[in-house]
């Protein structure tokens, strides 16, 4: 019988194990309350046996009666399932043991052993302690729980986390499923799953084993590992280059932004720590290590102290630490951030040191400030900046004399206590449904070179759902003295623009490949370098452009045969050989504002060999990339930053693997038309040295053609099946998974 909230009736069905503990809502649609009376039914009763009949004296695990209790409140969202149950009259518990699991604030929790107080305001769970939700594992060897204050604390803990859920998931903490119902995406089917209970006692050594994989079926190893994002550092030399699709005028389909000192994000990870304590927007721990590697041993980790995983007011979560270094390999060490913002989009860090020859001198640091919320739709973040090179050397040769033109060529001239100070801004947020980004970059406060030293561009863009074309980006941009680059003609800046394009673009699987398309057509007013001289022009544009790509398979060869860990030892996924045709198809067309006009077609096609499979430490993997390119042009453009300049081209690419996991790569453009002043000379060119492993790469690079080069350190996100094992030898945890009892 329920009365209101409360409890009255608790039923122990042996034939199920179910202790039902009825609250508003609690039960799933279909679920009848039992009809009993009693607060406890004797389970031993209920099997016909004569002891149980008898009154027990002095035993730590009693019956009672319903009048011995008084009225209970239990938690809503609380459900007990086991083999058997029992009161502990000395300590006032209920027990409940034997393939134990409870469902809890949307968490599945299983354990050998589960203790609640007669007022169900805590839980302990001990042996085997596994708690799941979606894409969140966590086993330990105890937890104690209180279920009012949604507080509690693990002990000796392994898991793995999906960041790219969790905020779904912490959002969703509906428990309204039957508990045979409670799907689990990380079991695996297995004799174990199936309830072949011999496996277990029969593995018990290797269940507390933290480097050995379960065999005979208990799937704890982890299958089926792809590659989703990666986590890039870099720092460059020579500054940063923008992507110059902010002003319509790209002619690449997909264009890197490398200019960001980190970027991109890692969703799933792997942990263990000594102690987790749990809150209700987040936990806690003092130390903990987290790992991007799905194998074990792990080529990398991310070795944290004083950490904390809060939810935010605007939903994103914020894992910040005092300290924290990035493990390579166990051997080295290196000092990391301690503070990131994981969105849908990026993570962040607030210290940075970055390297601009370009606009800064060289060598700056910068500090990331918490973003200001000017109101529930715009976002203010702000990076100070101090000129450290600049600083050091006491002048500055970023800036023309304020006398000169602004195209004039830089001067050396003594720098003031206003040009050691920088500043990075950017204001996002809403504006009736557009999204909007402002952005600002400043070198100098210098009022004599203010207008120099400064840039500015915005962004405003909104998908529309238009007939026939379906998804369609519409762009309003404005821009002051934005970089670009153009092949021969090399760097120039954009001194002001403004205006709006539409684009669409997408893929299609079309005979054996895949088809990547683009079509842009917009308008704007530039004010930019004249082409062939130092003046401005100030004219209206308008152009269509349209890119059609595709990747055409030869032959393609096999994986190699080797289990999935040996197999990915050095790539974060598997090298296949083979020999593939690519192909690009672009054209364009811009009028000016003066009456001029230019027209161009272009093709550029060639082939990819891949030779090896990456498995083997000499000469095993070798990556061969030639692509020739030829264009039509009528007409003129009036401007540097869009002349069509290069008409024959040939880009080769070469990655070679040299020894273990490092690898070289080339990758240069030539302009090869032979009636062109600029005949022979580099359009692009990088070359870089890569330490390539399945988790991580270590990389030095260089491009001559921007002078842009420097370091980065790449950790890969990957998807995969199963839990795994820890990879930490100390502490010492059970490595038991969620496959190894029947649901």
């Amino acid at each position: 019988m329920v009365i209101g909230p409360h409890l009255r009736a608790i039923g122990f069905v042996s034939s199920v194990g179910m202790i039902f503990m009825h609250s508003e809502g609690l039960l799933a649609s279909g679920e009848k309350y039992p009809e009993t009376d009693s607060l406890i039914s004797n389970p031993l009763q209920s099997r016909g046996s004569k002891q149980s009949s008898q009154k027990s004296t002095g035993s730590e695990e009693d019956t009672v009666k319903s009048d011995q209790l008084d009225l209970i409140s239990t938690p809503r969202d609380l459900r007990l399932q086991s083999d058997r149950q029992s009161y502990d009259s000395a300590r006032q518990l209920f027990v409940a043991s034997g393939r134990a699991k409870a469902s809890i604030n949307g968490f599945l929790l299983r354990a050998d052993r589960i203790e609640l107080d007669k007022d169900f305001k805590s839980l302990q769970a001990r042996g085997r302690v596994r708690l799941q939700k979606g894409g969140q594992y966590f086993q330990a060897n105890s937890l104690t729980y209180n279920l009012l204050k949604r507080q509690g604390e693990l002990n000796q803990v392994y898991g793995v986390i999906d960041l790219s859920n969790f905020l779904e998931e912490l959002k969703n903490n509906s428990s309204r499923k039957s508990l045979k119902n409670i799907s689990d995406p990380l079991l695996a089917e297995s004799p174990v799953a199936k309830g072949q209970n011999t496996l277990l006692s029969q593995h018990q050594s290797q269940i507390f084993s933290p480097n050995k994989e379960l065999e005979n079926g208990i799937k704890r190893n982890i299958t089926k590992v792809i590659l989703k994002d990666n986590f890039i550092i870099k720092a460059s030399i020579g500054g940063s280059e923008r992507s110059s699709r902010v002003l319509g005028i790209s002619s690449n389909l997909y264009q890197s932004r490398i200019g960001r000192f980190i970027s991109g994000s890692i969703t799933r990870w792997r942990f263990q720590a000594n102690k987790l304590v749990l809150n209700k927007n987040g936990w806690e721990a003092d130390r903990i290590s987290f790992s991007n590697d799905p194998f074990t041993p792990t080529q990398t980790r991310i070795e944290a102290y004083g950490v904390t995983l809060l939810e935010e007011d605007q939903g994103d979560l914020l894992i910040s630490s005092r300290r924290s270094r990035l493990v390579l390999e166990e051997k080295i060490r290196i000092p990391f951030i301690t503070k990131k913002r994981i969105t849908d989009e990026q993570v962040e860090s607030r210290w940075l040191f970055g390297i601009d020859n370009k606009d800064r001198d060289g060598l700056y640091a910068g500090l990331d400030l918490k973003p200001f919320e000017l109101n529930k739709k715009y976002t203010l973040s702000v990076q100070p900046q101090i000129l450290l090179q600049r600083a050091l050397f006491g002048s500055t040769n970023s800036y023309a004399s304020p006398k000169d033109s602004i195209y004039s060529s830089n001067e050396n001239s003594l720098a003031k206590t206003s040009d050691l100070f920088g500043l990075k801004a950017r204001l996002k947020g809403d504006l009736y449904g557009w999204g909007t980004n402002l952005n600002a970059n400043i070198s100098s406060f210098n009022r004599e070179r203010l207008a120099q030293a400064s840039r500015f561009w915005t962004g405003i863009d909104k998908t529309y759902e238009m007939p026939l074309l379906r998804e369609v980006d519409v762009n309003i941009f404005g821009a002051y003295r934005y970089r670009a680059w153009n092949g021969s003609l090399g760097r120039t800046d954009i001194y002001t623009a403004y205006g709006a394009f539409l684009e669409k673009k997408g893929s299609k699987n079309m005979w054996l490949s895949k088809i990547n398309y683009l079509v842009r057509l917009g308008a704007g007013k530039y004010q930019a370098e004249a082409l062939g001289n130092s003046s401005m022009k100030d004219l209206w544009r308008g152009n269509i452009y349209g890119q059609i790509n595709s990747r055409i398979p030869i032959y393609s060869g096999e994986k190699a045969k080797l289990l999935e860990k040996d197999l990915l030892r050095y790539s974060p996924a598997p090298i296949v050989p083979g020999l593939w045709l690519d192909t690009y198809l672009n054209s364009s067309y811009s009028v000016y504002g003066n009456g001029q006009n230019q027209n161009t077609i272009g093709m550029k096609f060639g082939p990819t060999l891949t030779l090896g499979n990456f498995t083997k430490k000499f000469f095993d993997y070798t990556k061969l990339s030639i692509l020739a390119g030829a264009k039509l042009k009528q007409g003129e453009s009036p401007f540097h930053f869009d002349q069509a300049v290069d008409l024959a081209t040939v880009a080769i690419g070469l990655s070679q693997q040299l020894i273990g996991p490092l690898v070289l790569n080339t990758d240069f453009e030539l302009n090869i038309d032979g009636g062109s002043q600029y005949f022979g000379k580099a359009i692009n060119s990088k070359f870089q040295l890569s330490w390539q492993r399945r988790s991580y790469e270590l990389a030095l690079y260089y491009n001559p053609y921007k002078g842009i080069g420097g370091f980065g350190i790449r950790l890969n996100d990957f998807n995969f099946n199963g839990t795994g094992v820890p990879f930490l030898e100390q502490p010492q945890v059970a490595t038991n998974d969620i496959t190894d009892l029947e649901i």
